[in-house]
């Protein structure tokens, strides 16, 4: 049963949902219905409502066994969600959503912007569809009385939906860029970083339709407009900072009003727009990297953000000069975060240490000492204390990880054993014993995984590593030759 407001005047029952007497006014069913989808996906992980569930993508070959209710310590908070404790949960769930959507289909004309920005959002995190309600409400849309908010999170939602973003009619994407150069000096920092990722997110999805030329280009002025306005706005407060610095502590001001999740969403939109300007692309990773170290998230924050980092070297579409500053500028902030992190490495999961390998591994980063040796601790502690089978695909950028570096640690300590005879005992037992380490943990995992994983992969795995040290021999020939030939 939906709730109604406690002011709402009793009478006959006269509407199956709201239970609503003749007298209602239809804003009190449209605050109503609104609350009733907020609150559903509000609680979509209570449900646990799978986002590839047979329900809201009508998939039939879906056979419901996947559904499991969450953990019901605070079973009476959801006492509303019992309903939805059936057998075939979600046919139930699809079953309110629709009556909800024809609902709203009714009094669409009293929908105020608000309430459709909160609506779409919330329909699109149940991932439900409804071509009918998505088209009443983009095209009753009044831009007049909206806010930035509003705008941006119905495009937020559009970015979402795949097939509502194909509903929009160029008319509404000229009325949006309109809305934007009205307001732009007046929004928020989340409503202009909600702007930048859900226009690049259209255009990116709109892109593979070739019907959609003029849309494009509308995307491409507001994302652009936007971005400016953003840009100015993170370097004004760089500079403000910049002349800050020489002032006591207590005056200064915080490193930027954008906060972690705002900049890696402008982050974010550059690699989708392809906008790789190098003076740009440093501007917000050094914002990034004052703020990163007060996030609360921080571990999940570091991990999103170096995931943006995809760039191929080969892409001719970058320019050589931008494509090689980039890079680097990527590298170095990534260092510079991994040193940072290096004491709290004791903290992570193997989940996300695998993660954080796994990025390691694919842009190529050189850890200190000082770092592996943290890792490490961090590693053999989780995997000792694991109880089960580790799963192979969690420790495969582990192993390839401590086999990078003991290749490259090898090669380290012998090239500095003859370039730098001079060098003090302690410093080589230094660099024998990081080569040490790496190998013996190198030998534990692959004892294991071979103990634990009976498969091809395994001897591939084998193979590749021998490949690697056979690499390392290869070296030392070369460097013996060299030498030996002086």
């Amino acid at each position: 049963m939906l709730r109604i407001p406690n002011a709402s005047p009793s009478g006959l029952v006269t509407n199956f949902e709201t239970k609503c007497s003749q007298y209602f006014h239809p804003r009190v069913l449209v605050y109503v219905l609104r609350n009733k989808a907020a609150y559903l996906a509000r609680n979509s992980s209570i449900l646990n409502v799978s986002f590839k569930s047979r329900v809201l993508n009508h998939d039939e070959t879906f056979s419901g066994t996947n559904y499991q209710m969450c953990s019901t310590q605070n079973l009476n908070i959801h006492e509303d969600l019992n309903e939805y404790r059936s057998p075939e949960p979600f046919k139930k769930l699809e079953h309110d959503l629709m009556l909800l959507s024809c609902s709203l289909i009714s009094c669409i004309d009293y929908v105020q912007p608000q309430s459709a920005a909160t609506i779409m959002l919330s329909l699109t995190k149940l991932n439900f569809f409804n071509e009918q309600l998505f088209s009443s409400i983009l095209d009753s849309f009044t831009f007049e009385s909206a806010k930035p908010k509003s705008v941006s999170l119905i495009l937020y939602s559009l970015s979402k939906c795949a097939g509502a973003s194909e509903l929009v009619h160029t008319n509404f994407f000229r009325k949006v860029e309109d809305f934007v150069e009205m307001t732009v000096l007046y929004s928020s920092t989340h409503d202009l970083t909600t702007y930048l990722i859900s226009t690049a997110k259209l255009r990116d999805n709109l892109m593979k339709n070739l019907e959609h030329d003029d849309i494009l280009g509308t995307l491409s002025n507001v994302y652009n407009l936007i971005l400016s306005h953003t840009l100015s706005m993170v370097d004004k407060e760089t500079k403000l900072l910049g002349k800050e610095e020489s002032k006591p502590a207590e005056n200064k001001p915080a490193p930027c009003s954008f906060n972690v999740f705002e900049l890696s969403n402008i982050l974010e939109s550059f690699y989708i727009m392809k906008h790789y300007n190098h003076v740009n692309h440093e501007l917000i990773l050094d914002q990034l990297q004052l703020k990163l170290p007060y996030s609360v998230n921080y571990i999940n924050d570091i991990l999103y953000i170096m995931d943006l980092f995809n760039i191929d070297p080969k892409n001719p579409a970058i320019k050589k000069l931008d494509r090689t500053s980039i890079i680097r500028s990527n590298k170095k902030f990534c260092e510079a975060i991994l040193a940072d992190l290096t004491d709290k490495l004791g903290l992570v999961n193997i989940y996300e240490l695998s993660r954080l390998t796994n990025v390691i591994n694919r842009l190529r980063l050189w850890t200190e000492d000082e770092f592996l040796k943290s890792y490490t601790n961090s590693f053999m502690s989780i995997f000792k204390s694991y109880k089960g089978v580790i799963d192979m695909e969690l420790l495969l950028p582990i192993v390839l990880y401590y086999n990078r570096r003991y290749e490259s640690s090898i090669n380290r300590e012998y090239y500095q054993s003859h370039i730098n005879k001079r060098r003090k005992t302690e410093f080589m037992r230094d660099l024998n014993e990081i080569s040490d380490l790496c190998g013996h943990v190198c030998d534990i995992l692959q004892d294991y995984m071979t103990d634990n994983y009976p498969s091809k992969r395994i001897e591939d795995l084998l193979i590749f590593t021998s490949k690697l040290r056979t690499n390392r021999s290869l070296h030392r020939m070369k460097y013996n030759y060299k030498f030996n030939h002086q």
